[in-house]
């Protein structure tokens, strides 16, 4: 198991991307009393999409006239 300061290390990334991602259910973990615990085989998780649209979807809502 890792520590928050160990993953963030692991997968190139600063502490609070790390809580951050935990947080939203990105990337396990476990609660140890305060610490977060994560595993040693951690990978970065997969890029979420928030509120950006692809060009297909700008086509289609212009073709809809909205």
């Amino acid at each position: 198991m890792l520590s928050t300061e160990q993953a963030a290390t692991q997968l190139g990334v600063n502490k609070a991307r790390i809580k951050q991602w935990a947080s939203q259910g990105r990337i396990p973990f476990v609660r140890l009393g305060r610490r977060l615990l994560f595993p040693a085989d951690i990978t970065r998780p997969t890029p979420q999409r928030v509120g950006r649209k692809t060009n297909e979807e700008r086509k289609v809502r212009a073709m809809k006239g909205g």
